[in-house]
């Protein structure tokens, strides 16, 4: 009898951790993610980011940098794979978060940081940006 009662309880766990997990948008690869510009950073590092413009700086020592994406502060995007593609080139892919429910209609900042692959020796190195299929990829430099 027990034996019946324990399993119904297992049955009832598992199926909600697997329902919860399909829930959850996809995983970041980064290091670290901020809503809003890194609190970290001085007034002068934050006042250099462009408003709405993906942008990407260099992080103390140069093995880490922050990139930084715009959009709904309720699903900001995810960098879900980072590959050196050459000894001066990152790919990086970006989607959406997904959230839970809608996403809010405002523009926030995500600041995502990132290690550099050892294999990057190169400076500047060209960040390529691809997105979901259909969205164009973007390239930016990291100086």
């Amino acid at each position: 009898m027990k034996a019946t009662r324990y399993g119904g309880w297992f049955a009832g766990i598992l199926t909600a951790a697997m329902l919860l997990s399909g829930c959850s948008g996809p995983a970041s690869v980064a290091e670290r993610v901020e809503r809003g510009l890194p609190t970290s950073w001085t007034e002068a590092q934050r006042s250099a980011i462009p408003w709405e413009t993906i942008s990407a700086v260099w992080l103390e020592d140069g093995s880490r940098f922050a990139l930084i994406t715009w959009g709904s502060s309720s699903c900001p995007a995810v960098v879900t794979s980072l590959e050196a593609i050459a000894a001066d080139g990152i790919e990086l892919r970006l989607e959406p978060s997904g959230g839970y429910g809608p996403c809010s209609a405002d523009m926030a900042a995500t600041a995502h940081e990132l290690a550099v692959p050892e294999s990057v020796t190169g400076r500047p190195v060209t960040l390529t940006l691809r997105y979901p299929e259909g969205a164009a990829e973007k390239t930016l430099a990291l100086h």
